[in-house]
């Protein structure tokens, strides 16, 4: 061996510290991806809070409508009645002013 070869030792001694240098850098990467799944997990749980809050609050929603609905429906059917009550009222009105006496074509049956 000639003195301007490295020596076998100082070969090794190299290896050994680019593995070292390599394993330093593997740990703070996994270090740093281990930071980086903590975060993403605090994400996926605010998001899952956030998403079962909006469904609660779309569920109430949807009850509110649905009994916005009824009460609408409920509405729409009492003036329906109120209006053939007021239609049978108003024709009972008319007969009584007029004595029945029409037969249909605006001509009294008397005539």
């Amino acid at each position: 061996m000639t003195q301007s070869e490295p020596s076998r030792l100082d070969r090794i001694e190299r290896i050994l510290e680019q593995l070292a240098l390599r394993a330093e850098a593997t740990d703070q990467q996994i270090a740093s991806n281990v930071q980086q799944i903590a975060s993403n997990a605090r994400a996926i749980e605010a998001n899952s809070n956030a998403l079962a809050e909006t469904r609660r609050l779309l569920e109430e929603s949807g009850q509110r409508t649905s009994e916005h609905i009824q009460d609408l429906t409920q509405m729409f059917f009492s003036q329906v009645e109120l209006a053939a009550t007021d239609r049978a009222e108003m024709r009972r009105m008319i007969e009584e002013m007029y004595g029945n006496r029409s037969n249909g074509n605006g001509n009294s049956e008397e005539e």
